[in-house]
């Protein structure tokens, strides 16, 4: 291929100068920018970290790659030392080969980058439409999810039993185990008069007063509907010949709802500060309390008497959460379960199930956690029992 004479070159070189003089390259970028914008508007790339990872490494290394080659391609042509100096010097001209494979390899790196930046768009959103990628992209979404939750409930309990855990109601005629005596329930409330609203004295209740800290929302129907439903569905046996456990929520009225205070969760938050007779009344000993607040971006979730009567846990909505109830109905449903059921073969947590980390996969009852409940009912501690009036 014939080189390109001098009055070419100088005529190459003053239309440059004058493009450049007068704005126009930079126009041209700007419109090629906003085409690459519209390109990208509304799209959201769904592909995977590590594929999103791994394209940008490949494209780095190709980039490397060219500008290596180019710069080595140029040094061993210009040379830098002794005689070389004056061939080093011709070979800059315009008209040179070594200037003639730096200016490809720079339009070669350019086209590469608006290229991808073009193509992209359209292949990320390809990806996850026509290759099911969309369901991997979701399953290392959940997986990042579910770490963070998991992290997040390490040291959640108050373990307070100690070995001195004793099944409700021994000295009650209690058929049901679930600390509330059958002529209780028969009549609808305590002796100090806590109400006990559609109690059974042969099928477990659990009835449980919610507070909220400022800034954050109440339980939504849906919500309350997941809760009840979650414990209906539990399979504990009952003496009725049922199976599940009933959850009355109360979370309105003179006592439970709003706290009017924030409440913030921190390493050392005294899980039972709002047990009070003044703010349980006459269903103190009797309802479970679970106060929602709002705890930081690391640290505990919350905790629980293991077991007890009350928790405090975070209360704030988690959109990311993919299981078939909340996050905040699959909190909720953990600490209780701390609460009724304390240690499980010696331990706080089990391995699955609702007393692991809350998990769509978790979403279940154990077998050990189920012969608890159906064995000993819900338990208690005897300092509780006798605090509560009551002989274990």
């Amino acid at each position: 291929m014939p080189r390109p004479d001098r009055r070419t070159v100088a005529t190459v070189v003053v239309a440059v100068l004058v493009m450049t003089l007068s704005g126009t390259p930079f126009r041209l970028l700007g419109a090629a920018g906003e085409f690459v914008g519209a390109q990208w508007h509304g799209v959201r790339l769904e592909a995977p970290e590590w594929l999103l990872l791994g394209a940008a490494l490949a494209v780095f290394a190709l980039v490397s790659l060219l500008l290596l080659a180019g710069l080595v391609r140029l040094l061993t042509s210009v040379g830098v030392v002794g005689s070389r100096v004056a061939s080093a010097v011709k070979r800059l001209r315009p008209d040179s080969p070594s200037t003639a494979g730096l200016a490809f390899m720079i339009a070669s790196v350019a086209v590469l980058f608006v290229g991808l930046a073009v193509v992209l768009p359209w292949f990320g959103a390809a990806l996850t439409e026509d290759t099911g990628m969309a369901g991997i992209v979701e399953d290392i979404r959940e997986g990042e999810v579910n770490t963070e939750i998991e992290d997040r409930f390490v040291g959640d309990t108050v373990e307070r039993g100690n070995g001195t855990e004793s099944p409700r109601g021994q000295s009650l005629a209690d058929t049901d185990g679930d600390g509330l005596a059958d002529e209780w329930e028969r009549a609808g409330r305590t002796p100090d008069g806590a109400p006990l609203q559609d109690a059974d004295p042969e099928r477990l209740d659990l009835y449980v007063q919610l507070e909220y800290g400022d800034g954050v929302s109440r339980l939504s129907d849906a919500e309350r509907e997941q809760l009840r439903s979650v414990w209906a569905s539990m399979p504990i046996e009952n003496p009725d010949g049922s199976s599940g456990i009933s959850l009355h929520i109360v979370d309105s009225g003179d006592h439970g709802g709003d706290l009017d205070r924030s409440v913030s969760i921190t390493d050392d938050t005294d899980v039972g500060q709002f047990y009070t007779r003044e703010r349980l009344g006459d269903r103190s000993c009797t309802y479970r309390q679970v106060t929602l607040g709002t705890a930081g971006e690391e640290g505990p979730i919350g905790y629980a008497e293991t077991p007890g009567y009350a928790s405090v846990v975070d209360g704030t909505r988690f959109a990311d959460y993919e299981g078939n109830v909340s996050l905040r109905v699959a909190t909720i449903t953990h600490v209780l379960l701390h609460n009724v059921v304390g240690e499980i073969e010696g331990r706080a947590h089990s391995d699955g199930g609702w007393l692991d980390y809350p998990a769509p996969e978790h979403e279940r009852l154990t077998d050990p956690v189920a012969e608890r409940l159906e064995t000993d009912g819900f338990v208690v501690l005897s300092a509780d029992a006798k605090r509560c009036g009551e002989k274990p």
